[in-house]
């Protein structure tokens, strides 16, 4: 049952997880803030102080007085006409080239307190329900970092069996299009720990850090290193970053995702555009089917289909895998999007 429920966030944050993570607590405001200073180490994470509104006062300029008195007669102003030039077509202007990360409003692309709901379901029967969602913006160690979430929990049947309430958070660098720091919570049946991971793009080195405990091995810490990949996403700023791709119909989009120190090479293809029905709504979609690899050729994950939202938010709608036994299908329940007042 928990690697069913592994196989669940898997297809939701449509990569390959070997494990989950986290306590589900609802928004919480201060995982970060809250940590030990073994996982915060040296690395200053700070809300975002949201700079003040300062209304400019406009000087109301009073009417001055014509001393001179004016004359009863109408003066004649004489205008000279230009001679008019004949028209020339004006040379074509190359087009200017500006870098991906400037042509994207990323106030508006990722609003603060988005949230979708899905609810996962096996047999018919609901597995649990998984958040995605983006919190008040960060700054680590002095740097502008959105906040993204994924939380998740079994449902009342499936934690008789097994419990999982997980949370992933992480911190993204709109500059670097890049995590800064990625943070694991994890409450389980047998287990409880948290991990910070902290990535140095300059460097590329990666700092990760670990404590808990665990049934059989009681209270524990752990840490490493390892080296960065040039550029990659983490497994939860994957699923945002597919909002800075166009996703075109036929098209197929190539980026790295790191799993700690593993890579996974991950290919989206851009299958088709439907409408499909939801329960808030029929909905056009983008059908995208994803492949990974580690090492060798690429290869699918079981069949998996994923829907999201045809608009720029790319919001995720459905996930559909087949598995050896029967089918895994996570809907979505709820969207809210602040900026538009949903």
């Amino acid at each position: 049952m928990k690697c069913l429920y592994k196989v669940l966030l898997l297809l939701l944050l449509s990569l390959v997880v070997s494990s989950c993570a986290s306590s589900f607590k609802g928004n919480k405001e201060d995982t970060f803030l809250k940590d030990s200073e073994f996982l915060k180490q040296q690395y200053d994470i700070q809300k975002k102080e949201k700079e003040p509104v300062v209304e400019e006062k406009k000087e109301v300029e009073k009417p001055k007085k014509d001393s001179k008195k004016r004359s009863k007669t109408k003066h004649k102003t004489d205008i000279k006409l230009q001679p008019q030039k004949p028209y020339t077509k004006p040379k074509a202007s190359k087009p200017k080239v500006q870098k991906e990360s400037e042509t994207l409003d990323y106030s508006r692309l990722f609003p603060e307190g988005e949230r979708v709901v899905l609810s996962a379901s096996y047999f018919g029967v609901e597995a649990g329900r998984v958040h995605l969602g983006i919190k008040s913006a960060k700054r680590v160690n002095g740097k502008e970092a959105l906040h993204f979430y994924a939380l998740g929990k079994t449902s009342s049947l499936f934690s008789l069996v097994y419990k999982v309430r997980d949370s992933i958070e992480s911190l993204w660098s709109p500059d670097l299009q890049r995590p800064l720091s990625l943070a694991f919570d994890v409450d389980e049946t047998k287990q409880k720990y948290k991990t910070r991971s902290y990535f140095d793009w300059k460097k590329r080195k990666a700092d990760y850090f670990e404590e808990g405990w665990h049934k059989k091995k009681g209270d524990y810490r752990d840490q490493k290193k390892w080296t960065l990949p040039k550029k990659a996403q983490d497994i939860v700023s994957a699923i945002f970053y597919v909002r800075t791709l166009p996703l075109e119909v036929g098209e197929t989009y190539s980026f790295n995702v790191m799993e700690n120190e593993k890579v996974i090479y991950t290919q989206i293809k851009v299958d088709r555009k439907e409408t499909i029905s939801t329960n808030i709504g029929k909905l056009e979609a983008l059908v995208l089917k994803p492949s990974f690899k580690t090492k060798g050729k690429f290869k699918k994950v079981g069949d998996i289909s994923i829907w999201v939202t045809a608009d720029h938010y790319k919001q995720l709608l459905k996930v559909e895998s087949k598995i050896k036994i029967g089918t895994v299908t996570a809907r979505v329940e709820s969207i809210t999007r602040p900026n538009l007042g949903l």
